[in-house]
């Protein structure tokens, strides 16, 4: 029987399955959560030295695929208590997974490898439709040997799946360079509608942005900010919205390469169309 040694602070990663999980994905997911976990140390921790930053194996469970993880020094930081680093870094991966949980779901300022990371730790249990997967913080009390689970994220496979789209498309968008989003167009409305607008859905209004396209395309709001700047702006002061001109942020949707849709990222400035006549 093998000694594992006395019990530590770890971070613990569980995957349960129906079906079985491929070798390549186990490794790029485990992979993927080691670097997520240096990519915390670095930037919140930066005088901590480089094997610091790095998770060993401490021990792997039977039945379900359970892998503890422990930090490469104990204590990791002097005067911190590990499962109060490992906690925030849980804590973190959960916010991020949630972002990309969300509808059309998007991680402020990215890069291509955290974006990467988090869709092979998705992948994990993905095509199994009772798939599961979470991580979390344990805490062990040295004195009574006792844990206690300090931060946790969990995630399902119809979940998961939600993280790789979007994660997908924001690293489509970023290596496409936004080349369909444009900054400081001046749009006029061309048909309205008084219902509320609901944030990415259709808003059943179209707008005219003649630098782009001379014909009408519906307006989707990226925001509820955005909605309710443009609607404001004449329900509220009684204006006709058609004599108003909207200076917009503008992510063009395109079929076969042709304008469809503007989706309304951001709405600078508004005013009359004739103030200058």
């Amino acid at each position: 029987m093998t000694s594992w040694g006395a019990r530590q602070d770890s971070i613990v990663f569980r995957i349960d399955r129906e079906t079985p999980l491929s070798l390549e994905r186990l490794t790029f997911g485990m992979m993927a959560l080691g670097a997520e976990y240096e990519r915390f140390v670095r930037k919140e921790h930066p005088k901590a030295a480089d094997h610091e930053a790095d998770l060993l194996v401490q021990r792997v469970t039977e039945g379900s695929i359970v892998i503890e993880l422990i930090g490469a020094m104990q204590p990791l930081f002097q005067g911190m208590n590990n499962a109060v680093v490992f906690g925030q870094f849980v804590d973190l991966i959960g916010a991020k997974i949630g972002t990309l949980t969300a509808p059309r779901g998007r991680l402020k300022d990215p890069t291509v490898g955290e974006l990467e990371n988090l869709t092979r730790m998705a992948e994990t249990v993905v095509g199994d439709s009772k798939g599961e997967a979470e991580v979390f913080a344990m805490e062990y009390q040295s004195e009574t040997n006792e844990r206690q689970v300090q931060a946790k994220v969990v995630w399902k496979a119809k979940e998961a799946e939600k993280v790789i789209e979007n994660a997908t498309s924001q690293l489509r968008e970023i290596r496409d360079g936004d080349a369909n989003k444009h900054n400081g167009l001046l749009m006029r409305l061309f048909q309205t509608n008084i219902s509320e607008a609901v944030p990415d859905r259709s808003s059943g209004e179209k707008g005219i942005i003649e630098a782009l396209d001379p014909k009408p395309r519906k307006l989707i709001y990226a925001s509820d900010l955005a909605g309710q700047k443009i609607k404001g702006a004449w329900s509220d002061e009684k204006l006709n919205p058609y004599e108003l001109g909207f200076v917009v942020d503008v992510d063009v949707q395109t079929v076969n390469g042709k304008p469809r849709a503007y989706r309304i990222l951001e709405v600078h400035d508004i005013f009359p169309l004739d103030e200058e006549d």
